[in-house]
């Protein structure tokens, strides 16, 4: 419905698959391509957009599909290239991937097999219908996102539980009060994993289904010191925990099916959790996928979806873009766009917005003031961003690469907060100087992951300042401005002689003093500064989504 001619989907399928992206981006779209994938049937005459839904499947080629089609006691001519039988032929392709194209129940078509141009029409159309659909005998467990579970007059057994939330009352009073099922699976089973989830917050003694008057079923619990509650009382995170609890160890119960026939299907568990439990319940389907070798695919926009699973080898994320692309976010950049595309910020997680790192307190006061003068004063430290010291030592061990696996032994610069800035001074005493080993790599780091590295164009930070906002600190006369790679001490031991001399062991100081002084219309004619500062402007204000 959303997605064009270029295929978008899943490029493997592990235990934990975790779909993120904007509302009406195509999140459900993919469920829906995976409900189709199990049973075309119910999507038939069905018409998205005008267009016959179509997937492709790509899956490993076993031996006894190739061996239905290709016979050990046969040569088709050609085909064989003098190989001998047919079998000699099709044994090549075992292990190889085929993809094929499903539009309906009884339509495949052969698309190609990886590394291997199949020529024969007449066994691509064999091989098409010969081998199986992975997802055939599959079944489909659906969580929508709008939920909730109602009291309920229905007890039949034949009863199902639908994707919102109805049926679900029914089905749990099924276990507890019907001679034919595991009440266990209820008292003991369900009790146990429901307070796992929910504690330490609360606790629950008992779970029951009781009726009304009406004969008007509804799930209750007994909380510690509080008695029985019905559901209907509860809020609707709790809902959703049990609803996911009945579908995950009751449903496969009730239908006597081992949980690796199902694919459950999860939307916006988060709704209404807080986010601990959040965490808790996630372990839980995480324990179940891999304790019971069961699949799920689980639509989000919450963080904390993406800081439990995003290093989780036994999952992975996809992230739908705006323009209904599907990515697999595997770096560090695409994990940071998906961060930016929920609008989920540092300062959600008491964190600022962004860090600029600057080598010291004097290098705070500058880019401070430089920012007060680019942005209007519409952005401030503490508010928008953060500058955090380095030190010009503590350079050498700091790095922006999390994606390498060498650098493990360095501070990771991203991993404190995604956004960042790095200021460094060039240290150049020439326009021949090249900048040392350490801030080469820093700077190549940054740029790899799309994050800003000003070195600055002339020695130090102080070079940028303008010969007027010294003669006006100090009311009086400079013969020069500071030269581009000039020490700045020795500029000043020049014409302050009383003053110079304790520069470096009075820079911040100075810093304070000079910061009144220093004008855009003066800074912005300096070197590369104007050009740096518009860039820092623009980073930040993306940061904060301003």
């Amino acid at each position: 419905m959303c997605f064009r001619e270029t295929p978008q989907g899943f490029e493997s399928i592990k235990p934990i698959n975790i779909i993120i992206g904007m509302n009406n981006s195509g999140k459900s779209r993919l469920l829906d391509m995976l409900h189709f994938a199990v049973n075309q049937g119910e999507f038939e005459g069905k018409k998205l957009e005008g267009r016959d839904a179509e997937i492709l499947l790509s899956f490993p080629l076993i031996e006894s599909e190739l061996k239905s089609v290709f016979s050990s006691s046969h040569s088709t001519g050609s085909f064989s290239g003098g190989f001998g039988s047919d079998w000699e032929v099709g044994r090549r392709f075992i292990g190889k991937l085929i993809t094929i194209s499903i539009k309906n129940a009884s339509e495949r078509k052969f698309v190609g097999i990886d590394s291997v141009d199949l020529k024969s029409n007449e066994f691509r159309e064999k091989l098409a219908k010969a081998v199986r659909n992975p997802f055939e005998g599959k079944i489909i467990r659906k969580i929508s996102a709008e939920r909730d579970i109602n009291s309920s007059s229905d007890m039949s057994v034949s009863t199902i539980v639908q994707s919102d939330g109805s049926g679900a009352t029914t089905n749990l009073n099924i276990f507890i009060n019907n001679a034919n099922f595991d009440r266990e699976l209820v008292d003991t089973n369900l009790l146990t994993d429901l307070n796992t989830i929910v504690s330490p917050d609360t606790y629950f003694e008992g779970i029951t289904v009781r009726s009304s008057d009406n004969n008007i079923w509804e799930i209750f619990l007994k909380e510690n010191g509080k008695g029985w509650i019905p559901l209907s009382r509860s809020g609707s995170g709790l809902k959703t925990i049990i609803l996911v609890l009945i579908n995950v160890l009751l449903i496969p119960k009730k239908e006597c099916k081992s949980h690796d026939n199902y694919i459950f299907l999860f939307e916006e568990l988060e709704n209404n959790l807080h986010p601990a439990i959040q965490r808790r319940l996630l372990s839980y389907i995480k324990k179940i996928a891999l304790e019971m070798n069961a699949t799920f695919f689980i639509t989000t926009h919450s963080n904390v979806v993406i800081d439990l699973f995003s290093k989780d080898a036994n999952a992975q994320i996809y992230h739908i873009t705006q323009d209904a692309i599907v990515k697999n976010a595997t770096t560090y950049i695409e994990t940071s766009g998906i961060l930016d595309d929920l609008d989920i910020r540092a300062s959600d997680l008491l964190q600022s917005n962004g860090l600029i790192w600057v080598e010291g307190p004097s290098d705070r006061i500058y880019m401070n003031k430089f920012i007060e003068l680019w942005s209007g004063g519409s952005i401030t430290e503490g508010l928008n961003y953060q500058c955090i010291f380095y030190g010009g030592r503590i350079r050498a061990h700091l790095t922006s690469d999390v994606d390498d696996g060498q650098q493990k032994k360095l501070f990771e610069i991203l991993l404190t907060n995604r956004h960042a800035i790095m200021l460094m001074d060039s240290d150049k005493e020439t326009g021949d100087d090249g900048i040392d080993a350490t801030k080469e790599r820093i700077k190549a780091e940054f740029e790899k992951n799309k994050k800003l590295c000003w070195t600055t164009d002339g020695r130090t930070i102080e070079n940028y300042i303008p010969q007027n906002a010294i003669e006006s600190l100090y009311n009086m006369k400079m013969s020069k401005q500071l030269g581009k790679y000039d020490d700045y001490r020795v500029y000043l031991e020049e014409s302050l002689p009383n003053d110079s001399e304790k520069f470096y062991k009075r820079k911040v100081l100075f810093a304070e003093k000079i910061r009144p002084h220093l004008q855009k219309e003066n800074l912005e004619k300096i070197y590369d500064i104007n050009d740096k500062m518009n860039e820092v402007i623009a980073e930040i204000k993306n940061w904060n989504k301003i």
